[in-house]
């Protein structure tokens, strides 16, 4: 593809307070990436046997079997139109009528959620992200998990730690990560492939072991192992409930081009970045090798940024405000 066809490529443009949809729709669409095509696009639907995320209350004394189909119809509808605004993005389709985010939004009020994407109103494009896939069967990242105990309540890396049990599980291809909980120093870098190893507290009432019981706190340690592609969740923008002051966190993620999994030849390349400045969603994206920007909000909504020196120099810094990074398996 040229580099006037990357220039070429449909979006769509800033209404209703789109642009958090906007953002994901592209950063999923726009490029290559094998996994959502073969998962979300072309893959044949079927019905769940639990999990009826898309079932109304009003449905409540339904039985199994009924719930079951509803739920398997109204994902159905959605996959539809998502297959419509990919090929809408990828100049797949002959209609020559602009689409909106709203195509999308008018089906999903068919599958209630908490958060009402279907509204237009502004909504957190990383919770609409998860909702999305949580539509299809994306639950393929393998992740390890290790266990520890320790009596240091206080120290932020306490040493000495007591392994209690670890295990393998597969988990969403969205990986979230907490930066306020992390204690990540602001005036330091911090490479993307940090995330793929790292510890944090675990707080979890839940937890049954009665070793946990011998300590006063748990840590947890998370290592990926493989998956078809990986998305790094930043939570940045925090509330604090007593002022309801919001504080945006700017430390710097570097997200590297390469990232590879530890002692394994498994290699995954940054191909789109989601930032938020000014209460504003946009995004960064790969198309034949060279990055681009989308704005949904200005008449030029994608420009040419250049390679990906170019890209970590632009602004909106994908360093300080990326919220979403997105890597694909190669």
């Amino acid at each position: 593809m040229s580099d006037q066809n990357c220039l070429s490529l449909k979006t769509f443009k800033w209404v209703d307070n789109c642009c958090y949809i906007d953002s994901v729709i592209v950063s999923l669409f726009i490029t290559n990436i094998k996994f959502i095509e073969d998962v979300i696009i072309n893959k044949e639907i079927k019905p769940r046997k639990r999990n009826f995320l898309c079932v109304p209350s009003s449905y409540d004394d339904r039985s199994l079997e009924e719930k079951s189909y509803i739920d398997f119809e109204i994902r159905r509808k959605i996959q539809n139109k998502l297959r419509l605004l990919y090929n809408y993005i990828r100049n797949k389709n002959s209609s020559k009528v602009d689409l909106t985010c709203n195509e999308l939004r008018h089906t999903i009020s068919l599958c209630p959620t908490d958060d009402t994407y279907y509204l237009k109103i502004m909504g957190d494009s990383s919770d609409f992200l998860k909702y999305i896939l949580s539509l299809f069967e994306t639950n393929v990242l393998r992740i390890q998990k290790t266990l520890y105990g320790t009596n240091n309540t206080d120290a932020l890396k306490p040493k000495n730690l007591k392994k209690i049990y670890d295990y393998v599980e597969n988990e969403s291809i969205v990986q979230n990560i907490d930066i306020d909980k992390l204690n990540l120093n602001p005036r330091k870098n911090y490479k993307i492939s940090k995330f793929l190893d790292y510890r944090e507290d675990l707080l979890d009432d839940n937890l049954k072991d009665k070793k946990i019981k011998n300590f006063e706190r748990t840590i947890i340690s998370k290592k990926i192992i493989d998956s078809p592609m990986i998305i790094f969740n930043f939570y940045r923008l925090f509330e604090d409930v007593d002022t309801l002051k919001e504080t945006f966190y700017k430390t710097k993620i570097i997200p590297s081009k390469i990232i590879k999994l530890d002692k394994n030849e498994k290699q995954f390349k940054l191909v789109s970045i989601i930032v938020f400045e000014n209460k504003h969603y946009t995004c960064y994206f790969l198309c034949n090798e060279k990055w681009y920007y989308y704005d949904d909000s200005v008449v030029k909504k994608i420009i040419f940024i250049g390679d990906y020196i170019e890209l970590l120099k632009n602004k909106p810094s994908p360093v300080k405000n990326g919220v979403i990074y997105f890597y694909k398996k190669i």
